[in-house]
């Protein structure tokens, strides 16, 4: 069993609830909008990173991937920023990773789970500050939201 903490447009802040919560995770997928090259390092120490640059990243030399493909476990990951900057989403992706609008959300389409963490920093649209956890193991997964 895997412990994947989801995190996405942190904007040079780390809320200390999100650290905690991080901290107790095996692997962080951070989605873009570090701001700066401090807070994608400090990330990086509490565990092991999957990142990719947000429209606010273009000056960081750290992530400078747009997208990125991974598996954890049994589970396939497709990570970008802005989720209507996917031209194809990869064959045999389970979960699709993005941020950019602030707003958490979930939501299944043809069998793939879009995850938008929401904004670790400041939320948008009425929408409090969040982040989410996954619990992989194997081919499953189970989705935690995180009010921060």
């Amino acid at each position: 069993m895997t412990k994947v903490g989801v995190i996405s447009d942190t904007h040079g802040i780390l809320r200390p609830g999100a650290v905690r919560i991080l901290q107790k995770c095996d692997k962080i997928i951070h989605a873009g909008d570090f701001d700066t090259e401090r807070i994608a390092k400090e990330l990086d120490r509490i565990a092991p990173m999957y990142m990719v640059r947000g429209n606010n990243d273009m000056f960081i030399p750290y992530g400078q991937l747009e997208t990125l493909r991974f598996t954890i476990e049994e589970v396939n990951f497709f990570v970008v920023h802005n989720r209507y900057r996917i031209h194809e989403i990869p064959e045999e992706t389970d979960i699709v990773i993005h941020g950019h609008t602030h707003v958490y959300s979930e939501q299944m389409s043809g069998g793939v789970l879009f995850l938008n963490p929401g904004s670790a920093w400041m939320s948008r649209k009425m929408s409090p500050p969040s982040m989410a956890v996954l619990t992989v193991s194997g081919s499953t997964y189970k989705v935690e939201k995180i009010l921060l």
